[in-house]
């Protein structure tokens, strides 16, 4: 393995990339949205006669590099787009080629990620967990990979800090932290009654790609979600900020001066100004928009008797993370 103290050396010639993560419909977007708009982070659109802004997509990365689309060529149209640019990313391909010629032989290819997952959860999240993941990532050759395409993208963007937001990456913290010891985590966490309702519009409005999950999969997913970041909150305690959504949006100026302050970055008001001229998805038409407090009711998309069951099915983690409880007890 590649030592510690030598990845800290490269690591500090540039200031630590930032990635947003945390369960979907928990904010991420609008703090990607915020963070992206600082001058640290802002992406010129490339190729825009206009020089305007560029938000990025979500990656996706380590899941499309587990499952090894990148040995068939079949990268993910996101992927290519964090480059902002086509020709840069075909470089970094050719870059590639010796790495992906091992990946197609690599015994390790046989050894699946969800194998690696499903014995993590077996026997939950501590430093043996930890230790097989990092093991598995470095063999299958996915940490070379990672580290060469932030490298690539951050010289793109002529050594920029990089702020990528893909929910889910919460699953790959270990190897976040393997590959950037001091990379900066903004954890997003919302209550989930109200994290279950947005699930429920999101539904309504987006069905051809957002599937309907059942509340039973939902609670077990959020708190093997919230589970685990309280592992590694304790083990990374300098480098993982908790963004309370209901916190934030309530008082967007004070929350972004101490996101501003954990990053290392000056305040700039700017940041959490809404852009009128940028129109949001259907499923989100309010993401370019100032912050606003409140943007649905949860009991306009959920039953109380299902409020109430995700609250007592949730009632220890909702604890940890100071949630009170919309209804009545169970």
């Amino acid at each position: 393995m590649i030592s510690r103290k030598k990845r800290k050396m490269d690591l500090e010639k540039t200031a630590p990339h930032v990635f947003v993560v945390g369960f979907p419909r928990t904010g991420t977007t609008l703090v990607k949205r915020i963070v992206e708009s600082h001058p640290s982070f802002i992406v010129k659109k490339n190729g825009n006669p206009e020089n305007t802004m560029f938000f990025t997509p979500e990656t996706h990365i380590f899941e499309m590099l587990y499952q090894y689309k990148q040995v068939s060529c079949s990268w993910e149209r996101n992927v290519i787009d964090f480059f902002n640019s086509p020709k840069e990313f075909d470089r970094f391909l050719k870059k590639l080629n010796f790495l992906i010629s091992l990946q197609k032989i690599s015994p390790v290819r046989l050894l699946k990620y969800r194998y690696v997952y499903l014995l993590q959860k077996a026997i939950g999240n501590n430093i043996i967990s930890h230790s097989i993941r990092i093991w598995h990532y470095v063999l299958s050759l996915n940490y070379f990979i990672i580290n060469s395409y932030f490298d690539c993208v951050s010289s793109v963007r002529n050594g920029q800090r990089i702020v990528e937001k893909t929910p889910h990456h919460y699953q790959y913290l270990s190897e976040i932290f393997y590959s950037f010891p001091d990379t900066k985590i903004i954890f997003a966490i919302r209550h989930p009654v109200d994290v279950y309702s947005s699930f429920k519009k999101r539904a309504m409005v987006d069905p051809e790609s957002w599937l309907d999950v059942h509340l039973s999969s939902f609670c077990k997913q959020y708190n093997e979600c919230y589970q685990s970041m309280f592992w590694f909150l304790k083990k990374y305690p300098d480098n993982i900020f908790l963004l309370n959504y209901e916190t934030f949006v309530n008082d967007p100026e004070s929350g972004f001066k101490k996101l501003c302050n954990f990053l290392g970055e000056p305040y700039d008001r700017d940041c959490i100004l809404g852009d009128e001229s940028i129109k949001g998805p259907a499923w989100d038409p309010y993401v370019h928009k100032d912050v606003m407090k409140q943007t649905k009711k949860w009991n306009d998309y959920l039953s109380k008797r299902d409020a109430e069951e995700i609250e007592n099915r949730l009632e220890k983690i909702m604890g940890r993370l100071n949630y009170k409880r919309y209804t009545e007890s169970g």
